[in-house]
């Protein structure tokens, strides 16, 4: 059993010496390397900080937003109340156009409605002047009775004539 031990205390004394030559550095390693990781502590305060710069952020852009939207605001009434400024002299000029263009209008109807009842009573002077229905009609009556007295005259004087001669 001591040569056991013996052999033993010698495979140990080698299990040791690996350890220390390849384990241990690897070992030292990745110690080193966790001393840069953080604890649970330490990312429960970061992420309390963290929460707390994200609600200043939230603040900050909320009045930010606000004062955006009290500028954007104030430049659409403006805006507007410069736009109904022009559209209100617009319908001014407009309205004194069309005015003006209304009286033009009325003006030439007044001179053409002149000139139609001057032509109108142009027209009815040459007509009382040439001869009216009466007149014609009493004419055309006076050559039909005229005609048949012609006839009849013609026929009577034919047959004085056949006989008398």
């Amino acid at each position: 059993m001591d040569e056991r031990v013996g052999r033993l205390e010698v495979d140990m004394r080698d299990v040791k010496a690996v350890l220390n030559d390849t384990v241990v550095p690897v070992l030292a390693r990745i110690d080193e390397r966790l001393n840069h990781t953080a604890t649970k502590a330490e990312l429960q305060g970061v992420r309390a900080d963290l929460d707390g710069k994200i609600a200043d952020l939230d603040h900050k852009m909320d009045g930010k937003l606000n004062d955006l939207e009290r500028t954007i605001d104030g430049k659409l009434t403006d805006l507007e109340g410069r736009w109904n400024d022009k559209l209100a002299n617009l319908e001014g000029r407009l309205s004194g156009t069309l005015t003006d263009l209304e009286g033009r209008w009325n003006d030439k109807l007044a001179g053409l409605e002149v000139r139609w009842n001057d032509r109108l009573t142009d027209l009815h002077v040459r007509l009382a002047e040439k001869p009216g229905k009466g007149f014609i009609v009493g004419t055309a009556l006076t050559i039909v009775v005229g005609g048949i007295t012609l006839i009849a005259a013609t026929i009577a004087g034919m047959q004085y004539l056949q006989t008398h001669f």
